[in-house]
């Protein structure tokens, strides 16, 4: 059987196990959730325990990147996920911490990207030169950061929305959501890599809209402040809430038997955390 080399050094065997996207944000909705599991959109009779996992890095690589994603997680992301916070000081390890979520969804989606002929090729030689600019970064050659552009945007409810994203319910699915995907614009050749981490978004922009908005999103490779207001309108975060709405309506019907066993499970635990999100949903108002 042949090794899977690590995608980052291509020194190491990788291990089986690679999170794409870290395994704490995948716990942090399971701890709040009111039936204590995660359940996967096309199939909600199947329970999840965690995110996908991959041969992707080596176990030296994998500690390449634990510092900054334990940083972050400890930093930012739990007093978000729990108190809703959305002001945040930061160092340099969430420009590294976003770069590395970036990479590891783009070096999976680029041989989808590259078999569509459909997709510009010089979008898609763009999409592959900065991939390698980011594994260069991730290795430590720390000059690149500059030429990395990571926008993060903190969502802590809607009140407001259009129509289709209103009727898809925006606070429960983009606060109990973990995703990520690369973008790219096939007319104009626009892209990037966006995530969002159970409301924490980022976006990582390879070829930009000059016309787009980033208003109190930069992140920037030397530590600074997330703080509000902020403002974003962009293609890339259409896309994110694009999403959003299809996530809605593909998902199938769960059986009477699991929709019994939730109800009941969601009655015994009515302080649930993630409750709030459905009864904000309910609230929303519908914006032209």
């Amino acid at each position: 059987m042949s090794t899977v080399w690590c995608q980052l050094c291509d020194s190491y065997p990788a291990v089986g196990n690679s999170h794409v996207i870290p395994g704490f944000v995948f716990r942090a909705i399971k701890s709040d959730s009111p039936t204590g599991f995660l359940r996967n959109p096309n199939n909600p009779n199947l329970r999840l325990q965690d995110g996908d996992k991959l041969p992707l890095l080596c176990q030296y690589c994998e500690q390449r990147f634990a510092d900054a994603e334990g940083k972050f997680a400890t930093n930012i992301f739990s007093a978000f996920h729990v108190t809703d916070q959305n002001q945040f000081t930061y160092g340099p390890w969430l420009h590294y911490f976003m770069t590395s979520l970036a990479w590891r969804t783009l070096i999976l989606d680029l041989p989808t990207l590259e078999s569509d002929m459909a997709n510009p090729r010089a979008a898609v030689a763009e999409l592959r030169k900065a991939a390698e600019t980011m594994r260069l970064y991730l290795l430590g050659a720390s000059n690149l950061a500059t030429y990395l552009r990571n926008h993060a945007a903190v969502f802590t409810k809607a009140q407001t929305a259009s129509a289709d994203l209103a009727a898809a319910g925006p606070n429960m699915n983009i606060r109990r959501s973990v995703f990520g995907y690369s973008i790219l614009h096939r007319q104009h050749g626009y892209s990037g890599i966006l995530h969002n981490l159970a409301g924490f978004m980022c976006f990582l922009i390879v070829k930009g809209n000059p016309q787009d908005t980033w208003d109190g999103t930069k992140v920037t490779p030397f530590g600074g402040k997330i703080k509000h207001p902020q403002r974003v309108s962009s293609w890339l975060m259409g896309e994110l809430l694009n999403c959003v709405v299809e996530f809605s309506q593909d998902q199938a019907p769960m059986s009477e038997v699991q929709q019994r066993k939730v109800r009941e499970t969601m009655r015994n635990n009515p302080s649930a955390r993630g409750l709030r999100f459905r009864e904000l949903d309910n609230g929303i108002v519908v914006s032209d």
